[in-house]
């Protein structure tokens, strides 16, 4: 094992061909070295197609045989330095570097052609320690590098080479240096030339600073950070930056293929990043991509699926894009109005899996509208994608739900429930005739090979909850307005007018809603909501809904029952049918007046029939009373003529009572002459014997008087006070009794 030509002086010369060893084959071998006293002189060193290779060196090599100082001169000349590469990995296995590297050339066909290469090297020993100067050039058909380091370390670990590292390359097509990288591409092209800029400070064992700058057309990358290791586990911590006006020739080589990509996907990313083990972290991101904004961190597990995790800030995001990487760009396209017919695509789009939080200002609904602030999970399953958890306002209101979809072999399936709560239902539904609340909820799920098919095979139920408001093109007091203009006709009016009434008075108006609460199911592609009904004052509005999802049609059947009031009649009411007919082309509201036109004719029959009856009675009436006249005439008649009887009765009865009357009345006035006359007398002798008794005592008064008087002195006259006397005759009853 020790040298045998060590303290020699040799001249050696050497042309052999063809040589084999180990495996390794070569046309011929030439050789020219001097050995004096601890130096080697290689004056010239040729390999004559090794692997399709010519290789050329001169060098010195001082303090042999311990090789403490050595400087080489090389070159490298091949048509194709692919094969050399194979003969290189084939005879050294062990190697993990050299296998990569060889399999990561023959990934890209002519990358070495016209392969040139220039060395020149120069390595010292102090020690354990190792100095190493190198110098490199290489030159290919479609690029070049250049290569310089100046680094010491330890003897025994390559790793642990420390110093200033540099190389710069260019390449015509940018995916080359993408595949030797590591990355699998399809060679589908990319706008190059690119060149990369690489520096170093450092080493791989403790940590080497790295500072990377490539440019390919306007696409430009920068990375700063520290790396460790090389082989199977290389670390990596630093920045990102890129930024690209169309980067979809990288994704479409890469088979980062996603809904959208193809049409020049402008970049601009940065990112704290850590790479270790296969593991990529990318923190603080803020970039935006296609005009979206993106902040937040991820986590990617490189393997041959890629296992994404994280969370994302977005400023907008499309319902479609998860479709259409579940089921193929363009499953959601259509030709005019309708829905889309396209066969789904085997498998789903999207090159990854994995679980994602996502945070979007706006999230694009399709048909619901664009709801705000959402918030969701997403599992991007092998097969499927599953939204959890999703919450988002939308049209005024909230919506929340999970929604799970899957591609086996182009049959897609769709599941999940759903929940809107006080949206606007011409926003939701899109329905302009209504301005209300709307809350929806249900479960939904369908199958099919198309947008068309899982549309018809559609099913699910819910419940929807309209809250107070009103709906336009039916008016709650179209009957009011009506009856003005019928009641001035002295008929029925025509149908035609009829309908010239309803399209002006019940079609221009409102129709106010209360809460409404209604039940709905789907089932092959329709929902129905039967039985929907509302109640105002004067009007009761009843609908049947159905909606054609395959055929993206409403249908709605219903009519309007107004209250007739004093106009009731029997047999018809005043009720106006109508039919609401939307599709992709326009929409359409249609009255039926035959309804209204039957109730206004029946209430012209029984009006006139009333006339009629009117008349009549009054007829009737005249004849009873009539009949009246002459009873109440011949009653007059008997009572007059009892009444005569009986004035004729008293008369006589007055009569006959006057004569007795007459002759009693005489025998009493013989009588009381009579009487007067005895009683004449009687006071005649009764005056006589009074005179005489008066006379008698008059005169015996007389003689007392003057006895008297002749006895008594004279006295004075009384004097009286008339005062005094009336006061006095006031006691006096002057009353003289009734003869």
């Amino acid at each position: 094992g020790k040298s045998r030509f060590a303290g020699s002086d040799l001249n050696i010369s050497l042309d052999a061909g063809p040589l084999s060893h180990n495996g390794l084959e070569a046309k011929a071998v030439g050789l020219s070295l001097r050995l004096k006293e601890d130096k080697v002189d290689i004056d010239r060193l040729m390999v004559t197609d090794l692997g399709g290779a010519s290789l050329s060196a001169t060098g010195t090599v001082t303090g042999f045989p311990d090789n403490s100082a050595a400087t080489v001169d090389a070159s490298i000349i091949s048509a194709n330095g692919a094969n050399f590469m194979n003969l290189l990995q084939n005879n050294f296995p062990e190697d993990r570097f050299l296998a990569k590297f060889a399999d990561r050339v023959n990934a890209w066909p002519g990358l070495l052609t016209d392969f040139q290469s220039s060395i020149v090297a120069s390595t010292t020993l102090d020690a354990q320690t190792r100095n190493l100067i190198i110098s490199s050039t290489v030159k290919t058909a479609t690029g070049g590098l250049t290569f310089a380091v100046n680094a010491t370390g330890p003897l025994d670990d390559p790793l642990g080479l420390s110093g200033d590292w540099q190389a710069s390359v260019t390449q015509d097509d940018p995916l080359a240096l993408v595949t030797l990288a590591g990355i699998p591409v399809v060679p589908l092209g990319a706008p190059g030339p690119v060149t990369v800029d690489f520096s170093g400070q450092g080493n791989l064992r403790s940590g080497m600073d790295v500072r990377i700058n490539a440019e390919a057309g306007e696409t430009k990358l920068n990375v700063e950070g520290n790396v460790r290791g090389v082989g199977a586990a290389p670390t990596l911590t630093g920045k990102v930056k890129l930024t690209s006006s169309d980067f979809d020739p990288y994704l479409n080589a890469t088979g980062l293929v996603f809904a959208g990509v193809g049409m020049g996907t402008a970049v601009a990313f940065a990112s704290d990043v850590d790479f270790y083990q296969g593991n990529l972290a990318l923190k603080k991101v803020e970039a935006n991509v296609a005009d979206i904004g993106l902040g937040g961190s991820l986590n990617i597990a490189i393997t041959d699926r890629p296992m994404v995790s994280g969370a994302l800030n977005l400023t907008e995001l499309d319902g479609k894009w998860f479709g259409e990487n579940l089921l193929g760009t363009g499953a959601f396209d259509v030709t005019g109005n309708g829905i889309s017919t396209n066969p789904f695509a085997t498998q789903p789009v999207s090159p990854f899996d994995g679980n994602l939080f996502i945070n979007a200002q706006t999230f694009d609904l399709g048909p619901l509208g664009v709801a705000k602030q959402a918030k969701m999970n997403v599992a991007f399953l092998p097969g499927g994608i599953r939204l959890e958890a999703l919450e988002a306002q939308l049209n005024g209101g909230q919506i929340s739900g999970t929604i799970e979809a899957s591609n086996a072999a182009g049959v897609g399936a769709l599941s999940g429930d759903f929940r809107i709560i006080g949206s606007d239902f011409t926003e939701v539904l899109n329905q302009k005739n209504v301005q209300s609340s709307v809350d929806i909820s249900g479960s939904l799920s369908a199958t099919g090979k198309s947008v068309e098919g899982m549309a018809a095979s559609l099913t699910g139920s819910g419940t929807v909850r309209v809250g107070a408001g009103s709906v336009t093109g039916i008016a709650r007091d179209g009957y009011a307005k009506m009856m003005q203009s019928v009641r001035q006709e002295d008929k029925a009016p025509p149908e035609s007018m009829v309908a010239g009434l309803i399209e002006k008075e019940v079609h221009g108006g409102v129709f106010p809603l209360s809460q409404l609460n209604v039940a709905w199911t789907v089932a092959g592609g329709v929902m129905r909501m039967p039985g929907l009904r509302a109640i105002a004052e004067g009007a009761d509005l009843n609908a049947d809904i159905s909606a054609d999802i395959s055929h993206q049609s409403i249908n709605i059947d219903g009519a309007v029952t107004y209250a007739a009031g004093l106009d009731a009649v029997s047999g018809a009411e005043p009720i106006v049918p109508f039919n609401y007919a939307q599709t992709a082309s326009g929409n359409s509201l249609k009255f039926d007046a035959q309804p209204m036109t039957q109730f206004l004719t029946q209430r012209a029959l029984e009006i006139e029939q009333a006339r009629v009856e009117d008349m009549q009675a009054a007829l009737v009436e005249k004849q009873r009373l009539r009949r009246d006249v002459a009873e109440i005439k011949l009653a007059y008649a008997q009572r007059d003529r009892k009444q005569d009887l009986r004035e004729g009765a008293v008369r006589l009865e007055a009569k006959r009572r006057g004569e007795e009357l007459a002759a009693q009345w005489a025998l009493e006035q013989v009588r009381l002459e009579a009487v007067t006359k005895k009683l004449a007398d009687e006071q005649a002798l009764l005056k006589v014997e009074a005179e005489a008794k008066a006379a008698s005592e008059a005169r015996a008064n007389a003689a007392t008087l003057k006895a008297v008087d002749a006895a008594k002195p004279e006295l004075p006259a009384p004097t009286i006070d008339p005062k005094s006397f009336n006061g006095a005759l006031k006691n006096f009853d002057l009353t003289f009794p009734k003869p």
